[in-house]
Parts: structure tokens; C-alpha cells; sequence
């Protein structure tokens, strides 16, 4: 997917604009549209799938844990939960969507 454009004047949002909105620690932030200054909202939608997403590897985490698997190996099962936190930061300014109020 690609960054959501305004619904107004069809200019990209910035990567970081978007980024920005979605992990601010006041929640999830409208974001307004350089070029026409109209307010974009956060769709609820998003919320839902963030935090599916941010706890899949909970859903896996005693399936990988339960296998007879190397000392080694295990160990590296905690550098999972970062880097999955960081590369859903990273990416969801490309699937997060707003909407206009009217």
C-alpha cells in the first residue's frame, strides 16, 4: 500500500506526518493536509488492526517456545518482540488510513 493521499487536494501525507499521529503519547492525532489544511481522523479501524498486529508474536510465542529447540536458539527469541515493534512503527504510516469528519 501506498501512503494515504488528502481526500481534498490529492497530496501525499508525509511519512513522518503520519508516523507522528499514529504513535504520539496522546493517542492517535488528526492530521492536517499541508497544502488545503483540512483535518484527517484516525480511522478506528487501525486501532483494531495496530493492536492485532502488535501482539502476533504472542500468538506464536508458545508455539516457537514449546519446541525442543538449542539454548542458543531460544535466546534469540527475545530480539523478536524490538524488531517487531520497530518494523510495525516503521511501516504503519503505509496502512493507517484517515477519514474527513463532515
Amino acid at each position: 500500500m501506498l501512503i494515504q493521499k488528502c481526500k481534498k487536494c490529492s497530496k501525499s501525507f508525509k511519512w513522518s506526518t503520519i508516523l507522528k499521529a499514529s504513535w504520539s503519547w496522546n493517542g492517535f492525532k488528526p492530521i492536517e493536509c499541508e497544502n488545503c489544511k483540512t483535518k484527517h481522523y484516525y480511522k478506528p479501524i487501525n486501532r483494531i488492526i495496530i493492536f492485532i498486529l502488535a501482539f502476533t508474536p504472542l500468538i506464536f510465542e508458545n508455539a516457537i517456545l514449546g519446541l525442543p529447540l538449542p539454548y542458543g536458539i531460544r535466546s534469540y527469541i527475545f530480539w523478536v518482540y524490538p524488531a517487531w515493534a520497530i518494523l510495525l512503527m516503521l511501516l504503519s504510516p503505509f496502512f493507517t488510513r484517515f477519514y474527513i469528519k463532515e
